[in-house]
């Protein structure tokens, strides 16, 4: 069975979002199986995006954080409490 490389498919061609397979280049035809997913991929995350989210949370770090959140501090001392901690008793 051979190995599975990320990639798109623009018209004829294919663009490796991940790793390419080795050897690949512009001199040499590889064989492919293409497999289309019901989902396309999203298009990757650009700084404009970045600063968007950084307001975002910025806003919601001003306001106090999201209604009803628990505390985390409390809830990470609860949550480690409900668990024996290794070899300590059971």
């Amino acid at each position: 069975m051979g190995k599975t490389y990320a990639g798109i498919l623009r018209h004829d061609r294919i663009e490796w979002t991940g790793p390419a397979p080795e050897g690949v280049g512009p001199d040499r035809a590889v064989p492919v199986q293409v497999t289309i997913l019901d989902e396309p991929p999203s298009a990757p995350a650009g700084p404009q995006q970045g600063r968007r989210m950084r307001q975002a949370l910025e806003t919601i770090a001003q306001a106090g954080g999201l209604p009803g959140s628990p505390d985390g501090v409390q809830w990470q001392r609860e949550a480690r409490a409900e668990r024996p901690l290794p070899g300590r008793g059971a």
